[in-house]
C-alpha cells in the first residue's frame, strides 16, 4: 500500500536516529513532508503520535540494554543519547512507571 511506504521509512529513520534526539519536525524534514502530515499519517495508520513512536523505540532499547548488557545505568543513558544520566532516569520512569534500577531488579 502506497500510504504505508512513508510510514515504513519513518520507522526505519527512528531505528537509525533515535539516539540522536531528533525532533518530530526533523524526521518530517528527512521524509520531505510537514510535521503535521507525519502526525496525520501515524495517527491514521497506527493511532499513535510520531513522538510516541520515538519514545517507544528509546524505551525498548533502554529495556533491552538493562536486560542484556552489563553497562551501568549512567552508561546506558549516555549510549541512548542523554547528556545527563538523571535525565535518562526521569525519562525512563515517566514512560515506564519505574526507574531503570527498579526495572533491572524486577527481571533478575
Amino acid at each position: 500500500d502506497e500510504k504505508r511506504i512513508p510510514l515504513v521509512r519513518f520507522i526505519n529513520l527512528i531505528s537509525e536516529n533515535y539516539r540522536k534526539g531528533l525532533k518530530v519536525s526533523e524526521y518530517a524534514r528527512l521524509l520531505h513532508m510537514s510535521a503535521r502530515s507525519l502526525s496525520e499519517m501515524t495517527h491514521q495508520l497506527l493511532n499513535k503520535t510520531p513522538s510516541l513512536m520515538i519514545q517507544e523505540r528509546i524505551i525498548l532499547e533502554a529495556e533491552r540494554m538493562l536486560l542484556y548488557c552489563d553497562l551501568n545505568i549512567n552508561q546506558i543513558g549516555y549510549r541512548l543519547g542523554f547528556d545527563d544520566p538523571s535525565c535518562f532516569v526521569k525519562y525512563f520512569r515517566k514512560h515506564t512507571g519505574s526507574s531503570p534500577s527498579e526495572f533491572r531488579k524486577s527481571i533478575s
